[in-house]
C-alpha cells in the first residue's frame, strides 16, 4: 500500500507562514518597500517554494489584499449588523474602526497606502485592481447605510462620511490612538441629526 504524500500540509504550513510574513511586513514598510526576499526570510521557506505557490510578488499581494479586504468588512459589518435601525447602523461603522484601531499591529490602511504607493502608471494593473475593488466596495456599502436616512442627498453624505472614515484612520495610524473613531462617531451623530 503505498504512502500518502505529506506534501499538502506542508505547503499549506508554508503559504500561511509566507501570508503572515507578507501581511507583517506590508504592514511595517509598505508594499513596494518590501522585497520577496525579505518575505522568504521572514517566511522560513525556500525561494522555489514561494514562486511555486505563488508565481510572484503580485500573485502573494493579490492574496495579501484580499485577506485585509475581508478582515477589514468583517470586523466593519459585524458593528453594522448589530445595528436595529438605520442611523444606529452608520453610528456602527465608527464602533467597528475602534475595534481594528485597537487591533494589535494596527499600522493604518494598506489600500489608503496603496493610493500613493501605486500611483504609477508602471504598476502592477492586478495590485491596483484589487485597490480599486476594495474602495468600490466600501463606497457601495457607505451608500447602502445613507441611502435610508437620505434619500435623495445620499451622494452628499457618503462624501462626507468617507472624510470622516479617511481621516479617522489616518488619524489613528499617526496619533497610535482608537479615540478618533469615538469623536468621528460623534461628529457623525450631530451629521445625522
Amino acid at each position: 500500500m503505498p504512502k500518502k504524500s505529506k506534501a499538502p500540509g506542508v505547503r499549506g504550513r508554508a503559504r500561511e507562514r509566507i501570508l503572515q510574513a507578507a501581511l507583517k511586513l506590508y504592514n511595517e514598510h509598505g508594499i513596494p518597500n518590501t522585497g520577496t526576499e525579505h518575505i522568504i526570510a521572514e517566511a522560513d521557506v525556500a525561494k522555489m517554494t514561494f514562486y511555486r505557490i505563488f508565481g510572484s510578488k503580485s500573485g502573494l499581494t493579490k492574496e495579501v489584499l484580499k485577506i485585509r479586504d475581508e478582515h477589514f468588512f468583517e470586523i466593519i459589518d459585524g458593528h453594522i449588523k448589530r445595528a436595529s435601525n438605520p442611523k444606529d447602523k452608520v453610528l456602527g461603522l465608527f464602533d467597528g474602526l475602534h475595534e481594528w484601531f485597537e487591533t494589535p499591529g494596527f499600522n493604518g490602511c494598506i489600500f489608503l497606502r496603496g493610493v500613493f504607493d501605486f500611483d504609477g502608471e508602471d504598476e502592477d494593473p492586478l495590485v491596483k485592481q484589487a485597490f480599486q475593488t476594495h474602495f468600490k466596495r466600501f463606497d457601495r456599502l457607505l451608500v447602502s447605510l445613507v441611502k435610508p436616512i437620505a434619500p435623495q442627498g445620499h451622494k452628499k453624505m457618503v462624501l462626507q462620511l468617507s472624510a470622516l472614515v479617511t481621516g479617522a484612520i489616518i488619524m489613528a495610524q499617526t496619533t497610535g490612538s482608537a479615540e478618533i473613531a469615538v469623536v468621528s462617531k460623534e461628529l457623525t451623530r450631530k451629521l445625522l441629526d
